[in-house]
């Protein structure tokens, strides 16, 4: 699945809680309706779950943005998709 263009330079900042916060809710808005778009935003979550002791690790702003939170209604993924490890 393909994210949108107009998003690319956008969703790396937002999972890092690096947007104002106006461009948080415009992102967060997107990823409602986009599945390629919150797909990509899950796969990078679940990569920094790989490597919990790396510098930054928070989880965004507040540690909200954790995988699957902005799609709720989809089950989560039992295992790391990057480093092939299961997650409980």
């Amino acid at each position: 699945m393909k994210y949108c263009e107009e998003y690319a330079a956008l969703l790396d900042l937002f999972v890092d809680g690096e947007l104002a916060p106006e461009d948080m809710k415009r992102v967060g808005d997107h990823l409602t309706g986009c599945p390629g778009c919150q797909a990509y935003v899950d796969d990078a979550l679940a990569i920094r779950a790989c490597f919990p002791d790396a510098a930054g690790h928070g989880g965004g702003p507040g540690g909200l943005l954790r995988p699957g939170r902005l799609g709720a209604d989809r089950p989560r993924r039992r295992y790391c998709r990057a480093c092939r490890e299961r997650r409980l």
